[in-house]
């Protein structure tokens, strides 16, 4: 509720899901690019003195992230809820409203928290961002994915993680290994993850020929050492 105490033209009510919740303008200007943006020319919104967020649903804001984003307004400290599901929402939250700060913070905090072992907690949230088509929370799980393979194919083994790399079409999978975007892990895994890749879509009859210059490009070593070894090793079975 705003008192008379309060100053309508300085202070914003943001109704989300029903909620009001009360900022100063100034303070959301100062941490939001999206809000600065607002304030800054005549929209027909930029006046007003309450302002419905989200209506239809497409942003993916909650209650609970506008929230922690209104407190970060305030204080210039991001309190990240103990539930890693509150947290996706302020991620998702923290990038529809530009808050730069707030985003690395969210992002940061669930990097740690998924970079475990643990499956169930990774997958989950992929799935959740297929099913609500979450773009940007994918796009986190692909990244978070690259820039730590070596934990993702450990932890996750290679069902769960060919349940996730299948998604990537073959031109995105090209991409990558010849940009060397898995890191943190050795040549191997990622020879070996391209292989259980291919099998995956051997059905769709599509060829792998274009990944073959990633493939030299991300693990060559790897691929000279299985090119070194003798073809003619047998293998004989230890007397008794």
């Amino acid at each position: 509720m705003i008192t008379e105490e309060s100053s309508l033209s300085e202070r914003i009510v943001l109704v989300v899901q029903g909620t009001h919740i009360v900022v100063e303008r100034s303070s959301l200007a100062l941490v939001s690019k999206f809000f600065r943006a607002l304030f800054s020319h005549k929209f027909e919104d930029s006046q007003k003195e309450v302002l419905h967020l989200d209506t239809g649903g497409e942003m993916g804001l909650t209650v609970a992230a506008v929230q922690t984003l209104a407190e970060f307004a305030r204080t210039k400290q991001v309190r990240m809820p103990e539930e890693q599901e509150t947290a996706v929402q302020v991620f998702i939250a923290a990038d529809a409203l530009d808050i730069e700060e707030a985003r690395e913070e969210a992002e940061t905090f669930l990097g740690v928290h998924m970079l475990r072992p643990d499956k169930v907690t990774f997958l989950t949230y992929w799935r959740m961002s297929k099913t609500f088509y979450m773009r940007t929370l994918g796009q986190f799980l692909d990244n978070l994915c690259l820039n730590n393979f070596g934990w993702f194919y450990s932890s996750l083994g290679r069902g769960g993680a060919m349940t996730y790399m299948a998604q990537w079409d073959m031109d995105k999978m090209a991409a990558r290994l010849l940009n060397k975007k898995f890191k943190n892990c050795n040549e191997e895994q990622i020879f070996d993850a391209v292989l259980c890749y291919c099998k995956s879509k051997s059905d769709s009859g599509a060829t792998f020929d274009n990944l073959v210059p990633g493939l030299y490009k991300s693990c060559g070593a790897y691929l000279k050492y299985i090119q070194s070894v003798p073809r003619t090793l047998t293998l004989k079975t230890p007397r008794k």
